[in-house]
């Protein structure tokens, strides 16, 4: 099941001074027009069936932006969510609702895996034609997600079949790398490519450089 997410703000909210200048954040989410990316995202959800309502669709998208662009790992992002209130007005979340936990978002990079490159295109055309990236070079880099099933040893790739082990030497991790390539300037996410962990950087160099820089 999924919901849609409000904008209306909470009682919360009422008691707490938040400066009304604009942030990059809310420039961002004022330029975008989420409307198509909802539409996409909720083709892969069904709208009834038991259980409590999950974070609307574009919600945890935005999740997935805030991480590439300040490089949080899954608990990482719900730690930020949970303490900045610039996160949780980009989100659409109110002060006194809860933020999606590291599972949360794990499964919902994985639902949405098919889509993702799409999705993050959509974004940056966007950004583009308002100026926020100026499209001079491109950054390229690469962080390890941990799976959220753990092999019982190092050298057993169980539990999660697409899943490997990858990093240096001194720092395993099993599970996941998220390679993103972002604006010189702005920092902003223009590609994006997710992989098992034992995935070298330099093995998906030209899929995270566009040619158009």
């Amino acid at each position: 099941m999924i919901r849609r997410e409000s904008k209306q703000g909470g009682f919360v909210e009422a008691f707490i001074y938040i400066p009304q200048s604009e942030t990059v954040l809310d420039r961002i989410d004022r330029c975008v027009n989420w409307s198509p990316l909802r539409r996409q995202i909720e083709r892969l959800y069904r709208w009834g069936g038991p259980g409590r309502p999950a974070f609307p669709g574009v919600t945890l998208f935005k999740a997935l932006l805030l991480q590439g662009w300040y490089d949080l790992s899954d608990p990482g992002a719900e730690e930020a969510l949970g303490d900045r209130i610039s996160f949780r007005r980009f989100l659409g979340l109110k002060l006194d609702e809860k933020v999606p936990d590291h599972s949360t978002i794990h499964r919902f990079r994985d639902r949405i895996a098919a889509i993702a490159p799409q999705l993050f295109e959509m974004v940056n055309r966007q950004l583009e034609a308002q100026g926020l990236t100026l499209k001079k070079g491109t950054l390229v880099d690469a962080s390890l997600i941990p799976s959220v099933a753990h092999p019982r040893a190092q050298g057993q790739e169980t539990g999660d079949p697409e899943a490997s082990w990858g990093g240096k030497q001194d720092n395993l991790v099993y599970g996941y790398k998220a390679h993103v390539g972002m604006d010189q300037n702005s920092e902003l996410i223009r590609q994006a490519e997710m992989t098992p962990a034992r995935v070298h950087d330099s093995q998906m160099f030209k899929e995270l450089v566009n040619g158009d820089e």
